[in-house]
């Protein structure tokens, strides 16, 4: 599925940051949407100028809709995580799909970053947005968030982490209320 890369209405604004519990810290576009229209994942900027320096920000994709964050998080809760984490280890063909997810997810990143930051990028923001994967991990089999994996998923595709987890919480479609606005602590860690 491609980014859409919508700029946010006003509404919009309000409703992420209901959903988020805060402002965003950056500026960011609507990746994909719920069936319902809502805003579904974001794209943060991937780099960002703190005292007149660019900085990297490796984990840009932000899952949002209260109904996937609140499944995820049940998965969480249940040592999902570390479910993955050893299939990662175990299992060449999941591992090798995985890998393959990351280089693109790097490639679409360092691109983006470089239409914001120019080309060449610093050498250490370069550094760390070639080789960090979606949760930002050095560690190219770290797994962390399941929310950010999902969230590349429904971004970029090229995520079997996030495919599984989609198939087990379902997509999100027309028929399911999406907009229910929960509380962003009851369903999960509010991620950027």
């Amino acid at each position: 599925m491609p980014v859409r890369n919508e700029m946010p209405t006003p509404e919009e604004a309000a409703l992420v940051e209901k959903l988020l519990g805060r402002p965003a810290k950056l500026p960011y576009r609507i990746a994909t949407r719920c069936g319902d229209g809502m805003p579904q994942v974001l794209q943060a900027d991937p780099v960002y100028q703190e005292n007149g320096r660019w900085k990297p920000f490796p984990t840009f994709l932000w899952l949002v809709c209260p109904r996937l964050r609140y499944e995820v998080a049940k998965l969480e809760a249940a040592q999902e995580v570390q479910m993955f984490s050893k299939r990662l280890a175990e299992d060449a063909g999941f591992r090798e799909r995985f890998v393959e997810g990351q280089k693109h997810l790097q490639t679409q990143r360092l691109a983006l970053a470089e239409e914001i930051a120019g080309n060449p990028l610093p050498d250490d923001v370069h550094s760390v947005l070639s080789a960090t994967n979606i949760v930002g991990s050095r560690s190219m089999f770290g797994v962390k968030c399941l929310h950010a994996h999902v969230a590349q998923t429904l971004s970029f595709g090229s995520n079997p982490i996030g495919d599984d987890v989609l198939a087990r919480v379902g997509p999100c479609d027309k028929s399911m209320n999406c907009r229910q606005v929960l509380p962003p602590r009851s369903h999960g860690k509010a991620k950027r």
